[in-house]
């Protein structure tokens, strides 16, 4: 609705307090001049006192229009900044529906991209077990099927029972298999002294460890958020063994804390230790990952598809402690973290991501706000777990995993059927001494198998 004010031409307005000024100042001067003329006669007194008169008159009105014209000014401002007040609304109404159709548009792609993953993740177990891959989609959901059923063995942790599987292999494990004597699918010793260690560990069971796999997969940047003491560095070997399997050609950087190996990263001359009193050798590595993606991103959008299988990957291992430490430097503000918040958002074309280890997943140690759409940008995975130590003592615990999935920034989805899954899964890890992951992709919750064999080739 538009207010509109038209005026009134026969109103009082500025002009007539104009001509009021005018009329007073000729009077004074008439006046004025009738007195100091040299005929003083009665005629030349009454002219003068009436031109005064006059004058006195002029200038009262002019006051007094001078008032009304004033008034009506400032009704009519005020029905302006109503006017304005109202287009702003408008405006503002409009670019909120922009918004929320734009989140909507957001949220749909994102549904897509889970999806896609997921697929990803099914097509990989498929290639890897030799499988077809309907095939491997049916005894997934027929172990789903069964998993409400209460089951009696303690050992079981998971849909698949891992006990059977270890005594006995199962034939879709047996083509992965390298020939020789070992008993198990697992067996740490022996992969350690084969040649290719990260080709030598076989997949337990399919789809057991499928929160980790779609991570193997996705082109998304990952934020790997757990406390102390979960198991959250043998679950990121896993991962690194996995994608140095699938893909040869992946080239990965690691600025971390701790001097391990990263799957040979450090033999490679690919690790950078973090030091607090020099911070800026180890952050070449950003700038390294960087170089590679603004050239790609300068390639025409047609060569952009042979990326597909040439992933590169900045690992940031123990990220929190070191951003804590550098993130109030302006070099680091200035440079680092726009850089770092650039392959969150744009790098997914281009194959350049983040994988991202850390005891918070506050999102903002990568230079990028928490808001509802994050989700398109990043992957979130948390870990848990709980254990008696050798004096008694209860360790560790599964809040982290719970504050996340009450955030609804990072978990738009129904939070209290989540929580009343992890409590159900919580007895089962202690049972059988494995963490529990939670996974964005899919809003899922797993409980892990053993992963110590892949921890011990990092």
């Amino acid at each position: 609705m538009t207010i509109q004010h038209m005026p009134n031409t026969g109103e009082l307005n500025r002009t007539h307090i104009g001509l009021g000024i005018a009329v007073g100042v000729l009077g004074i001067l008439c006046a004025t001049s009738s007195l100091t003329s040299g005929q003083k006669s009665g005629g030349m007194l009454l002219s003068s006192l009436f031109s005064a008169g006059i004058g006195a008159a002029s200038f009262a009105f002019t006051i007094k229009a001078s008032q009304i014209v004033e008034k009506r000014e400032g009704v009519a401002e005020r029905f302006r900044l109503q006017e304005e007040n109202i287009a702003y609304m408008q405006n503002e109404t409009i670019a909120q529906a922009k918004v929320q159709k734009l989140q909507l548009h957001a949220g749909a792609k994102l549904q897509v991209d889970e999806v896609i993953a997921e697929d990803d993740a099914r097509r990989y177990y498929a290639e890897y077990l030799g499988v077809d891959p309907d095939d491997m989609e049916i005894d997934l959901d027929e172990d789903e099927e069964e998993e409400p059923e209460a089951k009696p063995p303690a050992s079981q942790s998971a849909p698949v029972q891992p006990a059977p599987v270890i005594e006995q292999p199962s034939p879709p494990v047996t083509p992965v298999a390298t020939p020789g004597p070992l008993p198990a699918p697992v067996q740490p010793a022996p992969v350690i002294e084969q040649p290719s260690p990260v080709a030598q560990l076989p997949i337990e069971q399919p789809g057991i460890c499928q929160a980790l796999d779609e991570i193997v997969v996705s082109d998304i940047s990952t934020v790997f958020a757990s406390a102390t003491g979960t198991g959250k560095s043998v679950s990121e070997a896993y991962i690194l063994n996995r994608m140095f399997a699938k893909y040869p050609n992946l080239e990965a950087w690691v600025i971390a804390q701790k001097n391990d190996s990263f799957c040979g990263l450090r033999e490679k001359g690919r690790t950078s230790l973090f030091d607090p009193l020099n911070p800026l050798l180890a952050f070449g590595a950003i700038d390294e990952v960087y170089n590679i993606f603004d050239a790609r991103r300068h390639m025409p959008e047609s060569a952009r598809s042979s990326f597909k299988d040439q992933p590169v990957r900045l690992i940031l291992s123990d990220w929190h402690s070191i951003w804590d430490t550098c993130r109030e430097e302006k070099w680091y503000k200035t440079n680092f973290s726009k850089k770092l918040s650039t392959l969150v958002t744009v790098g997914r074309e281009m194959n350049v991501c983040l994988l991202v280890d850390t005891q918070s997943y506050n999102v903002a140690s990568l230079g990028i706000t928490e808001d509802s759409n994050i989700r398109s940008n990043l992957n979130i995975l948390c870990q848990g777990y709980s254990w008696i130590d050798e004096q008694g003592r209860q360790r560790g615990d599964f809040n982290m995993i719970r504050n996340l999935m009450k955030n609804r920034y990072l978990v738009p989805v129904d939070s209290d059927s989540l929580i009343e899954q992890l409590e159900r899964l919580k007895a089962r890890s202690m049972e059988a001494k494995t963490p529990i992951i939670f996974s964005t992709i899919g809003s899922k919750l797993q409980l892990l198998p053993d992963l110590k064999s892949f921890k011990a080739v990092m």
